[in-house]
């Protein structure tokens, strides 16, 4: 007999502790209220436009408003070395963590350690649930939810299923948890 998938079924930690339209939505005030002493980014649809190497002018003035309040923020990728590397120097050398391999965890750990603050402290913000906000809430991390930049345009119709299934998810999620 299959059993039935529900909230506690498969992938209960897929559901984000924070849902924002986008990573210029999570301010200093935003992570101190939720009890985020730093902040994890992912790169693809969070913080640059999927595959690419340019740093939109828009998420380096967020990393500065950041760093200006004290925030510590780093990157978390499942994006190759060089591209992460290269990235990160781009934003002003930020602490990164590249192949990932969200939704594994041990990153997260890993990079709340580097960083100096407890998991517990560490806000994760990406734009996939079963990568981003799975690989946070199974470490520990809080995790946030940001709508992706635009549509993907590597694997299109890869990630158009993942957005489906994001979308069934999160309906399914809030019928069975009495969530509007």
């Amino acid at each position: 007999m299959k059993k039935k998938s529900n909230a506690t079924g498969p992938l209960p930690n897929a559901y984000p502790a924070h849902q924002l339209p986008s990573l210029y939505d999570v301010t200093p005030a935003l992570l101190e209220r939720i009890g985020a002493k730093a902040v994890a980014i992912d790169l693809d649809n969070t913080a640059v436009r999927d595959s690419s190497y340019r740093v939109p002018a828009r998420t380096l003035e967020w990393i500065a408003s950041m760093r200006s309040a004290g925030v510590p923020v780093a990157i978390i990728s499942n994006t190759y070395l060089h591209r992460g590397w290269y990235l990160s120097r781009k934003m002003g050398k930020l602490p990164f963590i590249a192949l990932a391999n969200k939704p594994n965890d041990k990153p997260i750990r890993c990079m709340a350690k580097r960083l100096g603050v407890p998991v517990s402290a560490l806000a994760m913000v990406g734009d996939q649930l079963f990568a981003d906000v799975l690989a946070a809430n199974r470490a520990g991390a809080i995790s946030v939810w940001t709508a992706p930049i635009a549509a993907e345009k590597r694997i299109p119709w890869y990630f158009r299923r993942l957005r489906e299934k994001e979308r069934l998810f999160m309906r399914d999620y809030a019928r069975q948890s009495s969530i509007a």
